[in-house]
């Protein structure tokens, strides 16, 4: 914030650059993807963010199935789509598989019990998906 007649009116200084994050002590949201982070000296970082997994469409071209998956997961692709690679991290961000499946599938009896993201990486794209394994 700042002033140009001695604090008698205030004007929010918006920053659209980039600032160290230990500068801040508080960051908002907001449901259109726009975070503001106030900071020392009454600066605020204002930026729009993209998260989350773009569709661009409405037709599934990529379905993982059983979900809930028990022992094993499925890979069903349209047809002529190549599966390069699959990754597989648990809610905390951590990978626990990474590789190719054998003939559109994976073992995934080892992994506990929860939520899962899957990130298929094939020939045409990078689709994620949400896998529970339940035992």
């Amino acid at each position: 914030m700042s002033t140009n007649d001695g604090g008698t009116s205030w004007q929010m200084d918006v920053l659209d650059d980039y600032l160290p994050l230990g500068a801040f002590f508080e960051v908002c949201f907001n449901k259109t993807g726009q975070a503001y982070a106030a900071g020392h000296h009454g600066m605020l970082l204002k930026k729009q963010l993209s998260v989350g997994v773009q569709e661009f469409g409405k037709e599934k071209s990529t379905i993982i199935y059983p979900n809930p998956a028990r022992d094993i997961m499925n890979i069903s692709l349209e047809k002529n789509a190549l599966i390069k690679e699959v990754t597989i991290f648990n809610q905390t961000g951590q990978k626990v598989f990474e590789g190719r499946p054998q003939n559109n599938t994976i073992d995934v009896s080892g992994l506990k019990r929860g939520i899962y993201f899957v990130k298929v990486n094939r020939d045409n794209g990078i689709v994620g998906e949400k896998l529970v394994v339940v035992k």
